[in-house]
């Protein structure tokens, strides 16, 4: 029995230091594959910052800016009293924070493959003003060659050349400005790179019957496409762009019967296509940047232009509406002296003129056209804007003098403004900001 009982013993002992060092062994090689995942899936490397940034600006007369007018545009036009006095004659005074804005972003390697996730918003809402407001949310993968960003991004356009000025009008209305969620693919090679991207709007959105909507765009069932070509070394850089949008203004029309008085209403299935094409480039010079663009295109609302549409048709029995494009044409130039990093002159000059309509605008009984735009008095603007900056450590001091003109007049059945008239603002702005 005690025999037994010893060989018993003996095995137990064996079978559990057998159990002890499988299970020492399992622990290493869960260590191991722990680590070796490691170091196949990098932790993500996560960076927030951001700019606090306040503007301090006078205008000479009213304009047509943003509600805390820190973003202008163009001077207004004249509007006369019942004494014949201009009542937008009087200037203003602001000072706005809503330019201030914060960011997250996170970096990851898997492999040969980079990733970058961001968001960024500010504080430029203006329904209400103040709220913040959702400026890029993207992710973008990269390889070698080529890359995928999909998300909320700059325009492509306005990625690939946009001047260098101190006032958030970024060179507007003759430099394009915005943001549209989109899927960007770039590929290149060599010093070349095509860009193709379909797009939508969510921020910066047409113009139409309800108003500014991105259901225009997302009606006519057709993402808004946007494909360039550039070439890019070391001391230059040119490119041309094509781009094209169709909206579905309306998805019904009412009319109300001349003799019944019965009101009907129709599906309406109207569409209306733009396009855009342009051309840009910028020079190192010694110590200078050259910057400049040439565009011609058509409805340049979304992108904070000049243009639109109008009514060019419409059915009497079924309140049916064709519509015509505004076409505009736009160009800038941006000048930067480089020479001393943390005192840096510029200026900037920009033009953008009406072209009119192909197709007839209708008019009404009074003589107005049925338009979707900014505005349909403006003939064409004209901006010049020489700035200077200092940066020193995270602070940057900016100071711009801004000249705007407008030139407005009467539509007329060509889509274009008669009896044009000019006014002008000078806008002095100082910008103090600090970059985290």
């Amino acid at each position: 029995m005690y025999g037994k009982f010893a060989d018993s013993e003996i095995f137990v002992r064996f079978f559990t230091l057998m159990l002890v060092e499988k299970e020492s062994l399992m622990n290493k090689r869960f260590l191991c594959s722990i680590f070796f995942m490691g170091i196949a899936f990098s932790v993500p490397q996560v960076k927030w910052g951001g700019c606090m940034r306040l503007d301090m600006f006078a205008d000479t007369r009213q304009t047509y800016s943003t509600p805390d007018g820190a973003w202008m545009l163009w001077p207004e036009k004249i509007v006369c009293d019942d004494q014949g006095c201009d009542i937008n004659a009087q200037g203003r005074f602001g000072i706005s924070p809503a330019y201030s804005w914060i960011y997250v972003s996170a970096k990851d390697k898997i492999g040969e493959t980079k990733v970058k996730a961001h968001i960024e918003a500010d504080f430029g809402s203006e329904f209400p003003v103040g709220l913040m407001n959702i400026r890029e949310a993207f992710v973008r993968v990269k390889w070698e060659k080529s890359s995928l960003l999909v998300g909320e991004y700059v325009y492509p356009l306005v990625a690939a050349c946009s001047p260098r000025t101190i006032g958030w009008h970024g060179g507007g209305p003759a430099a394009p400005y915005a943001y549209f969620p989109q899927v960007c693919l770039t590929y290149k090679t060599h010093d070349v790179k095509f860009i193709f991207s379909p797009y939508s709007e969510f921020d910066y959105v047409s113009t139409g019957p309800i108003g500014g909507s991105n259901s225009y765009v997302q009606n006519s069932m057709t993402p808004a496409l946007y494909a360039g070509v550039e070439v890019d070394k070391e001391t230059f850089k040119t490119g041309i762009g094509f781009g094209v949008k169709r909206l579905l203004p309306a998805l019904s029309t009412t009319t109300t019967s001349t003799t019944s008085l019965v009101e009907k209403t129709i599906v309406h299935d109207k569409s209306l296509a733009s396009f855009l094409g342009a051309v840009y480039g910028k020079v190192k010079l010694n110590d200078y940047v050259f910057r400049a663009e040439a565009i011609i295109a058509q409805n340049g609302f979304d992108l904070v232009s000049i243009g639109g549409y109008a009514v060019w048709g419409a059915n009497p029995f079924t309140g049916a509406r064709s519509y015509t494009n505004i076409n505009y044409a736009t160009g800038w130039i941006d000048v930067e002296y480089k020479r001393h990093e943390k005192l840096q002159p510029g200026v900037f000059i920009g033009y953008a003129k009406n072209l009119g309509t192909r197709k007839s605008v209708y008019l009404d009984d009074n003589c107005e056209p049925i338009f979707y735009g900014d505005d349909e008095q403006v003939a064409a603007t004209f901006r010049f804007t020489p700035r200077i900056r200092s940066d020193f450590n995270n602070i940057e001091i900016g100071f711009e003098a801004d000249f705007v003109f407008a030139w407005f007049g009467k539509m007329n059945r060509k889509g274009k403004q008669s009896g044009v008239y000019r006014v002008g603002n000078f806008r002095p702005l100082l910008i103090t900001a600090y970059y985290f």
